[in-house]
């Protein structure tokens, strides 16, 4: 069984997914888990596009997403009685698919859980960091469809 998991932390429901799967298989096989979240692109991106103050004040907005997701991950780990680490990593410049691979083996993770963007039944939404990270990645990944949960 897996000792060592690596779950991407985000944004959306699919994010939500993956950390339900991976507190569960921690949970199960008495493993240690991390959570990872980039922040890069979808921080700026997935923004306030109403947004009017000032770059500091956006920076802070920023940081406060951030904090919300990775506070929302060791909540969830505590209620499921899961110790976790959590790895905050700089995106800048980086592909975050890339990113999330280079900590994996950094960190010894045997299994990274994530949750998955499906387009339709065809699967991965293409170009995303779940269809990356399922092409490229050399350490075993469960991919789990929001989809499939009634997200």
């Amino acid at each position: 069984m897996y000792q060592r998991i690596l779950v991407p932390i985000g944004y959306g429901k699919a994010s939500e997914q993956g950390v339900i799967e991976g507190l569960r298989l921690a949970r199960l096989a008495h493993a240690s888990l991390c959570f990872i979240h980039v922040v890069g692109e979808s921080a700026w991106r997935d923004g306030d596009a109403g947004f009017s103050g000032t770059v500091d004040e956006f920076l802070e907005l920023v940081d406060r997403r951030c904090s919300a997701v990775v506070n929302d991950a060791r909540v969830r780990a505590a209620a499921a009685g899961v110790d976790c680490e959590v790895m905050l990593c700089d995106g800048a410049g980086t592909e975050p698919s890339k990113l999330i691979e280079s900590q994996a083996l950094a960190w010894g993770a045997e299994l990274i859980v994530m949750g998955a963007d499906v387009v339709g039944g065809a699967g991965l939404r293409p170009g995303s960091v779940g269809a990356r990270i399922l092409q490229s990645s050399r350490v075993p990944v469960i991919a789990v469809s929001a989809r499939a949960r009634g997200c």
